[in-house]
C-alpha cells in the first residue's frame, strides 16, 4: 500500500516554523491506525543533529502515542544521536543531506536530471588530454582530431561556451 496508498489525504504538516515540535504525519492507513511522524531540521553544512534532538523528537513521539518516525536533516548525525536513534523501542529512520539528495533524485521530487550532450562529453575528453599534453604527460593529443564547442568572448575576458 506503500506510505499514504493513494490518498492525497495522507500527508499533513501539523507544525509551524520555529516551533520545536513535529512537522508532519503520514497515515499509512485510511483509519490512521500506523502513523509516521515527522521532524525536519535545516542546519548548516558544518552543524550536525546532536542526541538531544533526537531525544525531544523521541519525546514527542510519546506524546502522540506514536511508534515510528523519520527524523531529517539537511546536514549530518552525531554519533551519540545515530547511536541513541538505534538502541530506543521507537522507530526512527534518520536522515542526512546526502541521502536527503540521493532520495529527491531517485524519485524526482523538486530536482531534474538531465543528459549531457554527446558533444559536450568529446568537448571535455579533449580538453583533458589538451591539458596533459600542454603539461607534459602526454606527448601527442590523441584527441586532436574531435571536435569540441567553440569558445566565443562576449564581453570581458572570460569565454562563453557554445555548442
Amino acid at each position: 500500500m506503500g506510505y499514504g496508498g493513494s490518498r492525497g489525504d495522507a500527508g499533513r504538516a501539523i507544525g509551524k516554523l520555529g516551533d520545536g515540535g513535529l512537522d508532519g504525519v503520514i497515515d499509512e492507513d485510511p483509519l490512521g491506525l500506523d502513523r509516521v511522524y515527522i521532524q525536519a531540521k535545516r542546519y548548516r553544512a558544518d552543524s550536525a543533529v546532536a542526541e538531544p534532538e533526537i531525544r525531544g523528537f523521541a519525546r514527542k513521539l510519546g506524546e502522540r502515542k506514536g511508534h515510528q518516525g523519520v527524523f531529517v536533516t539537511t546536514s549530518h548525525f552525531t554519533g551519540p544521536a545515530s547511536a541513541f536513534a538505534e538502541k530506543i523501542a521507537k522507530r526512527i529512520v534518520l536522515i542526512d543531506g546526502d541521502q536527503l539528495a540521493r532520495l529527491m533524485v531517485k524519485y524526482g521530487v523538486l530536482v531534474r536530471v538531465e543528459e549531457t550532450p554527446m558533444k559536450q562529453h568529446l568537448a571535455a575528453i579533449r580538453q583533458l588530454f589538451d591539458y596533459l599534453t600542454t603539461g607534459g604527460v602526454l606527448d601527442v593529443n590523441p584527441a586532436a582530431s574531435v571536435r569540441g564547442p567553440k569558445y566565443v568572448v562576449k564581453r570581458g575576458k572570460t569565454p562563453v561556451l557554445f555548442v
